[in-house]
């Protein structure tokens, strides 16, 4: 076998897509131009590339805050190249890469084995959901007393902990306000609900490369505030910004009637894996 070498990289968009096209869950707009392609690693995307010589045989692209979340969007290799334990190698790499943060994926039925076998591990209750693009995004209806923006900075870590502690049942997540700021940095988006007075209720926390995939890596409200919709809104504001890309998420089995609302439903195809963070 010719020897592989594996490179860490933020672009290498216009021979990725020879290997991308052909992948399962994989939907490729019709492209203009180089700048076009470079958007498939923006800020917020990563790479990781196998070549036999100049030649891109297979990638790994993740989206991820670098900080809590990244989640695995593709791990492909090209046709020729199958079962010579590139994907594996891959995969390690990107765990590697990725060891202080929880990893997440929606990985094809076939290739579960290979990710168990990495330690992203299929979990029951979480269950791949997937929004293909191009659908028309639903009327948006306002929430009495609620405001909706996408504004991270008008709010502090103590208020985004107290929604994801309160929602998730954790205790005392200690977000400090520079991982709060990280979490919402350049190339991840979010969506906040707070009340007139300025307080933070809910948050949607997205991941994109703006032209064929996002990423919902978390949405939560307030106990105090659930029940009235604004789960809801916070997606409905997300399809509407991100329609004209595939939607993903990995939910748990209580969330799946909200998604489903917004067109975001189970896909047989896939199956949701996760590992917690390795340190």
């Amino acid at each position: 076998m010719t020897s592989l070498r594996l490179s860490w990289s933020d672009h290498m968009g216009s021979l990725a897509l020879k290997v991308l096209r052909p992948t399962e869950g994989f939907e490729m707009p019709e492209l203009g131009g180089e700048t076009d392609i470079a958007q498939l690693f923006p800020p917020g995307a990563f790479g990781v590339f196998a070549l036999s010589g100049n030649t891109l045989v297979g990638l790994a692209r993740i989206f991820s805050d670098t900080v809590a979340t990244a989640w695995l969007a593709e791990l492909c290799v090209a046709p020729g190249w199958r079962d010579r334990g590139i994907e594996d190698r891959l995969l390690n790499q990107v765990n590697d890469r990725f060891h202080g943060t929880a990893l997440y994926s929606s990985a094809s039925v076939e290739t579960v084995e290979l990710f168990k076998a990495a330690g992203v591990r299929p979990k029951v209750k979480l269950i791949a959901c997937h929004r293909p693009p191009g659908r028309p995004a639903a009327e948006l209806d306002g929430i009495p007393n609620i405001v909706i923006h996408d504004d991270a900075t008008r709010h502090q870590a103590t208020d985004y902990d107290d929604v994801v502690d309160s929602a998730f049942g954790i205790s005392d997540t200690g977000t400090d306000d520079m991982t709060y700021l990280r979490r919402f940095g350049e190339g991840i988006s979010g969506f906040f609900a707070e009340t007139m007075a300025g307080r933070l209720v809910g948050v949607v926390h997205i991941f994109s490369d703006d032209l064929t995939k996002s990423y919902i890596a978390e949405i939560c409200v307030h106990p105090e505030f659930q029940r009235r919709g604004i789960g809801r809104a916070l997606l409905g504001r997300t399809v509407a910004r991100f329609s004209h890309t595939a939607i993903w998420a990995e939910s748990f089995p209580e969330t799946i009637p909200v998604l489903g609302i917004c067109g975001i439903i189970p896909d047989p195809r896939f199956v949701g894996c996760s590992r917690a963070p390795l340190e």
